[in-house]
């Protein structure tokens, strides 16, 4: 079953993996998902893809922004339209 989340909800929670990240030099990024996303009662999957989507989005790592990606989506439907 696929549930929705908000946003919002989505950037929070990116933020809280954001800050444990960046506050303990030590902590992994698999230890911090595994540590916030059982707090937030999501799974620790969707956590690791929202974290790597916003490195993405913010440049930090390689790969189409969320932009982008809608508008290789439209440019395919004109295609095959």
């Amino acid at each position: 079953m696929s549930k929705r989340y908000s946003q919002e909800f989505k950037d929070r929670a990116v933020r809280m993996l954001v800050d444990r990240l960046a506050g303990d030099g030590s902590c992994s990024q698999w230890q911090a998902v595994n540590e916030i996303a059982p707090k937030l009662g999501i799974a620790n999957e969707s956590l690791r893809r929202w974290y790597e989507r916003h490195l993405v989005e913010t440049g930090v790592r390689q790969g189409l922004t969320r932009e982008e990606h809608e508008e290789v989506r439209r440019l395919q439907r004109e295609k095959y339209s």
